[in-house]
């Protein structure tokens, strides 16, 4: 995979800004959405979101909704996102590997995280990885 000189000349120029949206969230039977989920691109820029990752509990939907509208009529199993619990009683828990979500998010647009979940009364760790791009 090649990376265009103009990205290159962006990221070196500073053009180009990572915001990193985390928590531990108990989900509820609606949708919680979680305080830290919530990020608007700032004037001047455009947003993707890169990417996210999850704990793994297939009682968990992850959903994003991108200035107002879901992003994924379903939401997304955490358990299809991830193989990493949230809890074990080995020494790896906490999120899996970031699963690339490539959503592209206009000049102050606002995206939202969420989590709604099948049964019981599960905790997720979650990451969501945002990159914003100074406009032209």
């Amino acid at each position: 995979m090649s990376v265009s000189e103009e990205l290159i000349a962006k990221i070196l120029s500073e053009e180009v800004e990572e915001h990193i949206l985390a928590e531990n969230t108990a989900v509820g039977a609606t949708i919680t959405e979680p305080a830290a989920g919530k990020y608007t691109v700032p004037s001047g820029y455009e947003g993707v979101v890169v990417g996210v990752a999850v704990s793994n509990d297939d009682t968990v939907y992850f959903w994003l909704r991108r200035d107002e509208k879901q992003c994924y009529d379903n939401g997304l199993r955490c358990g299809s996102l991830s193989d990493t619990p949230e809890v074990s009683a080995a020494t790896t828990f906490g999120v899996g590997k970031e699963v690339p979500l490539l959503v592209r998010v206009k000049e102050k647009g606002v995206i939202q995280v969420g989590f709604t979940r099948t049964g019981g009364a599960p905790t997720v760790s979650w990451r969501l990885r945002v990159r914003i791009y100074k406009k032209k």
